[in-house]
């Protein structure tokens, strides 16, 4: 004779089952955070690549922010496209950039803010391309050999969402911080090339005058400058 469940058989089964998905999803959530995390990481390596590729064949320049559009939101991006596997003329790039996925965009920041342009989510330093000088010229930018402490200067970094274009923001100042991306954590592409994910509350902001932003470390890390005397 064939056995047949009865109701609290099956609620018991049922009751089972919950319990064990409620255990494991937070599990599984974290193993998707951790794969989001190096997917992102990955792409900021690339994208530290390319730049020492057009420093390479700019005169040890690092990658212009503007060229001759100071009003280009995706300057920097667009002027290194062509290192990090796009093609197309200036205007096909921009657009690339702005309307698919592509290495300029990170999953988890981009599933945050969905938008027309908000494919673009990285950010990079507003002192690495000196963009705070464009007074002087829209091509303004730094040598690699101006900075004496390239393995801790930011270069790239996870950005954050403007409202009031409703996009990401192209660079980060001293004054800004960045979104809680990774679990309080942000990937950031230095300017030697090598990625690390850095906790955001740890990121130096405007302490003192002028270049004293966050004593040494926040001289380095904004400026690539070594401590006096070294």
């Amino acid at each position: 004779m064939k056995k047949t469940f009865t109701l609290i058989e099956l609620l018991v089964v049922i009751a089972i089952i919950a319990i064990l998905a409620s255990m494991l999803l937070p599990a599984l959530n974290q193993a998707r955070g951790r794969a989001h995390t190096a997917t992102c990481s990955g792409n900021l390596k690339q994208l530290g690549s390319g730049a020492a590729q057009y420093a390479a064949d700019y005169d040890d320049f690092l990658v212009a922010d503007f060229v001759d559009d100071t009003t280009d939101l995706y300057a920097w991006q667009t002027n290194l496209a062509p290192y990090v596997g796009l093609s197309g003329t200036r205007e096909e790039m921009k657009f690339r950039i702005r309307d698919y996925t592509s290495v300029f965009t990170c999953s988890t920041h981009f599933g945050e803010h969905r938008s027309n342009i908000a494919h673009r989510t990285y950010a990079r330093s507003a002192y690495a391309g000196e963009i705070t000088k464009n007074n002087r010229s829209s091509n303004y930018r730094k040598k690699l050999s101006t900075i004496s402490r390239p393995s801790g200067m930011m270069h790239f970094i996870d950005g954050f969402w403007v409202e009031s274009f409703s996009g990401f923001n192209k660079v980060l100042a001293y004054t800004q911080v960045p979104d809680n991306v990774h679990n309080n954590n942000v990937n950031i592409c230095w300017i030697d090339g090598h990625v690390t994910l850095h906790n955001r509350n740890a990121i130096p902001g405007s302490v003192g005058e002028n270049e004293q932003k966050g004593g040494v470390y926040g001289r380095t890390f904004w400026f690539g400058k070594a401590p006096s005397g070294e």
